[in-house]
């Protein structure tokens, strides 16, 4: 069993994957999936396809709609288009490629079963309907052609036009062959190498092996390929021309890569028949006119060939009395040749069409008209019916009509195609009435069948109201000029009216909103026009209500403070608000489809991808407090919230996120951060001012303390210069730690920034020997030795209070962490324009580590 071979143009790969599902579940096989136009045409080139389902709106450089119309322009294979949504745009690409159909997503499996096996036998039927037809037309003017010449040579050039008037039929050749099988006539259409010098190099001993296989062949062959040059070459058929065991020859058909139907076949092989007969019928007749010199030794002979005709030969009068059979009119009827004379001819033929048939020969004796065609059926002895298609010719006596002259052919076959044809309509009629869209099938503007859909849209109550309606009086006043110019048109130049949208009457007089398209059709074997009309009003109604609700929205969103935006399951955009839109540089047509690769730079937007993506795979909401985009080119910190949107089945189809400018929120945040380091730092250096306090102040109060105690303890023994020596000794010792705290003070405000540095010239030296001299009390105490190494003047630039509490304190660190016993030295040394002063002790130092 043969699987519908089915093409799915989807970019959405979850829908792709989900109607793959469908198709084979139900029997089709998906010969690919793509996601470009491009892709389509390609895949059409390279594999079979008998039907396309295109998405209209794919993310591709050529869109549906227009790798639509390529595929039907140059392949033919039906389309049905897949979207979610229409717009008049969309409507009016669509319409260029005349799809059978549309199926809305998100759409049932029923539904796209049923748009497939519609699309799938309409396009059958009418591609059947139209080649069974051609073939029948060709057949007709093939017996015309027959009937009228008498010039072999003329008749096979005649029959070579016939054929090649088929866009399908690239080339058609007759080549026939004399008693010694020698080639004696040929005929060509089409070529575009002559057929005429390879045909003088044929000879019956070497045929090529295309001529050889079809003259022993049963009657028909197709082969790949051509023996001659014929651009596009796919196919060609031969066909055999023998009679009685002659072979007259053969046809030969190049056409487009595709087997022959069985119809189409037995049409081929009925009309190669009806080409031999004329052969033999020639033959006859130039031996007929030949015999007639010599008359009186021809007659018998010519009664023979007559007998052994195999066409079926009669004569009879005008009343129908039969006065000669061949031996073919016995063979067919059955009847002996004294029975069939006692016959009368027209009591043989079935009774609906002896009428027809007696008013033939009445009105062929009448108008003397010669020759003269007809096809009727009659009775065989035994009762079968058989179809025959019969050439007479009238009988004369001098200037008077005696009867006819009679040559017949059997046609059953090609009636019973014919039949089937016809039982093909029927079963279209049958699917049409089911159609839930209305069909109006109208010839010369006046409509001959409407189904039941198009007498319920029109407000009929049974088709005879509609039938022979004018077509145009079927649409509203205001368009009809309109509608006779497509009308006109369509009838003239044969074209279709593509898929559009309109208003049309009911016989109420209400309007209703329609789509129709129309295109020509075979019907009841006649050319007619086919209108297929849906009424589109409440999917009109809801696209107003649809339209009015987004404005609702566009406005709700354009009035929010926020960034907000609308995005699908593949974080595409779908809407925007107008503060998102400029912000991005795009109005809100352009934004649609686009992603955030196509609006930001490439990390920030793998960023959002990688949150939408979160949110759409988890159906949770998120929020990223500091995110960061551009607005206007200016990067901008922003807090985004990012929610799934889910359908009526809970699925998430995408998300909605709105964005928050938080720049000066964050400028804030910093600005407290810097305040609270400071603040920080100058707790830090508070604490470390009281610990310098504690540390550099203890030391010399304890040595003023001591000295205080004696005086206080001991002053009435102590003699005037002692008492003067101790009073000297604190007056000095508080000098020095008066200075000290000078110092310290002068520090602290280094370390708060509220002193102002006022460097001056200055003797290193002599700075040096001031802090010794300062602090050589608290060094006597551990018998600690202070050296300065400087022995020169030496002349710096320095703020003299920094560069004093500088040295006073690294002094005092070492006095307190060196040993009793021993020495402090204080060395310099200078470098270019630069003096390096180093405090050194042979105290307990710093591990390496810290």
């Amino acid at each position: 069993m043969n699987r519908t071979k089915i093409l799915i143009v989807e970019d959405e790969k979850e829908i792709a994957e989900s109607i793959k599902i469908i198709l084979e579940e139900r029997g089709y096989l998906v010969s690919a999936i793509v996601t470009t136009g491009e892709d389509a045409i390609e895949t059409v080139k390279t594999k079979e396809v008998q039907i396309v389902l295109m998405d209209i709106v794919l993310n591709s450089e050529m869109s549906g709609t227009e790798a639509a119309e390529y595929i039907k322009a140059h392949y033919d294979i039906p389309i049905v288009f897949l979207t979610a949504y229409f717009n008049e745009y969309m409507l009016e690409q669509a319409k260029e490629s005349m799809p059978f159909g549309y199926i809305l997503k998100p759409f049932n499996e029923r539904e796209l079963y049923a748009t497939i096996e519609m699309a799938l036998y309409h396009d059958s039927m009418e591609k059947k309907k139209n080649r069974i037809s051609l073939m029948l037309d060709i057949a007709n003017k093939v017996n015309k052609q027959i009937n009228r010449n008498r010039d072999k040579s003329d008749l096979i050039e005649k029959i070579c036009d016939v054929f090649s008037q088929i866009p399908e039929h690239l080339a058609t050749f007759i080549i026939l062959l004399d008693e010694m099988n020698n080639v004696s006539e040929a005929a060509e259409k089409g070529l575009n190498a002559k057929i005429s010098d390879m045909i003088q190099n044929l000879n019956s001993s070497e045929f090529p092996p295309w001529f050889r296989k079809t003259v022993s062949s049963g009657g028909i062959v197709q082969e790949n390929g051509s023996p001659f040059e014929v651009n596009n070459t796919k196919k060609t058929i031969y066909i055999k021309l023998e009679l009685n065991r002659k072979i007259y020859g053969l046809i030969g058909i190049i056409i487009k890569n595709r087997y022959l139907e069985e119809e189409e076949s037995k049409l081929f092989l009925s009309i190669a028949q009806d080409i031999t007969y004329s052969l033999e019928r020639l033959e006859l007749e130039a031996k007929s006119k030949s015999m007639e010199a010599a008359l009186s030794e021809s007659v018998q002979r010519y009664k023979q060939v007559i007998d052994n005709a195999a066409d079926i030969i009669f004569t009879m009068d005008l009343q129908g009395k039969i006065s000669f059979v061949n031996n073919a009119v016995l063979e067919n009827t059955g009847y002996t040749d004294k029975e069939i004379k006692q016959i009368n001819c027209f009591d043989l033929i079935l009774p609906e069409y002896k009428l027809e048939v007696q008013k033939f020969y009445k009105d062929l004796a009448a108008k003397k008209r010669n020759p003269g065609y007809i096809q009727y059926p009659i009775y065989t002895k035994d009762g079968e019916v058989k179809w025959y298609g019969q050439n007479t010719n009238l009988l004369f006596n001098g200037r008077e009509i005696i009867g006819f002259h009679c040559i017949s052919r059997d046609i059953t076959e090609r009636k019973r195609i014919e039949s089937a044809l016809h039982e093909s309509e029927e079963r279209y009629r049958q699917l049409v009435e089911m159609s839930p869209d209305a069909i109006i099938v109208y010839r010369k503007g006046k409509v001959i069948f409407a189904n039941d859909a198009g007498i319920k849209l029109f407000g009929a109550k049974s088709q005879s109201e509609l039938l022979d309606q004018s077509i145009t009086s079927l649409f509203y006043p205001h368009s009809i000029d309109v509608s006779k110019a497509r009308v006109k048109n369509l009838t003239e130049e044969s074209t279709d009216v593509p898929l559009h949208e309109r208003q049309i009457k009911r016989l109420d007089d209400t309007l209703i909103s329609v789509e129709l398209t129309a295109n020509k059709i075979v019907y009841q074997n006649e050319s007619a026009f086919q209108v297929v009309i849906r009424d589109i009003s409440e999917r009109k109604r809801v696209e107003r209500e649809l339209r009015r609700r987004q404005r609702e929205v566009t406005t709700l969103l354009d009035s929010l403070p926020a960034y907000a935006f609308f995005k699908d399951g593949n974080a595409r955009y779908v809407t925007a608000n107008q503060k998102f839109c400029d912000a991005v540089g795009c109005s809100k047509d352009e934004i649609i489809g686009k992603t955030d690769m196509d609006l930001f730079p490439k990390v920030m937007a793998e960023k959002f991808r990688e949150d939408d993506l979160k949110v759409i795979n988890e159906g949770e909401m998120i929020y990223v407090y500091e995110d960061q985009m551009y607005d206007h080119e200016k990067l901008i910190f922003v807090g985004t919230r990012k929610l799934p949107l889910k359908d009526e089945s809970g699925k998430v189809i995408g998300l909605i996120g709105l964005a928050f400018d938080i720049s000066e929120r964050k400028a804030a945040e910093e600005a407290v951060k810097k305040y609270t380091k400071e603040l920080e730092e100058l707790n830090d250096n508070k604490d470390k001012f009281f610990s310098i306090i504690s540390h550099d102040l203890r030391s010399p109060f304890q040595g003023l303390l001591g000295l205080s105690n004696i005086l206080v303890e001991e002053f009435d023994n102590l003699s005037v210069d002692e008492i003067k020596l101790f009073s000297s000794n604190i007056h000095n010792s508080t000098k020095s730690l008066f200075n000290l705290l000078e110092n310290l003070l002068q520090w602290s405000r280094i370390q708060t920034g509220k002193i102002d540095l006022k460097p001056v010239k200055a003797d290193l030296r002599e700075e040096i020997l001031y802090n010794i001299n300062l602090l050589n009390g608290n060094a006597s105490k551990k018998n600690i030795k202070l050296t300065n190494e400087l022995n020169d003047s030496l002349s710096v630039y320095a703020d003299l209070n920094v560069l004093n509490s500088t040295l006073q304190n690294l002094i005092t660190n070492s006095i307190k962490f060196t040993h009793p016993g021993g020495e402090i030295k204080i060395l310099t040394q200078e470098t270019d324009d630069i003096v390096e002063v180093t405090v050194s002790d042979t105290g307990i130092g710093i591990s390496e580590e810290d």
